[in-house]
């Protein structure tokens, strides 16, 4: 219920329509946080891929707090991947991307994930 109630309290300060910017600053509101890393992260990971494969490797498990996955884990049917939520996703030619983008109007991350 403390989850909920946090939550609740946050969406008014979460959003992209309230974070204004231009060639010389970045302002948001008090309270508010804006990372990019998870973008830099697949980003990163996507074109690691394309160089491992272009030099003929084909069974890749790329870790750059993005997972992206080539091929197999040698003796199963992909690379086996556990969350930290619990269950197991398995990866194989596609990418593992966390949720870091929040809905204020559902009160729940974005529905992304495996790409």
């Amino acid at each position: 219920m403390r989850r909920v109630a946090i939550i609740r309290q946050s969406v008014p300060i979460v959003g992209l329509q309230r974070v204004a910017f231009d060639a010389q600053a970045i302002v948001m509101p008090a309270g508010m946080a804006l990372t990019l890393n998870g973008v830099v992260q697949g980003f990163i990971a996507d074109k690691v891929a394309v160089l491992l494969a272009a030099e003929g490797l084909t069974d890749i498990l790329i870790n750059t707090g993005e997972f992206r996955a080539l091929g197999h884990m040698p003796g199963a049917a992909g690379w086996p991947l556990k969350l930290a939520a619990g269950g197991e996703v398995v990866l194989e030619t596609r990418a593992w991307r966390h949720r870091h983008l929040w809905v204020p109007s559902l009160m729940r991350p974005a529905r992304l994930g495996i790409s």
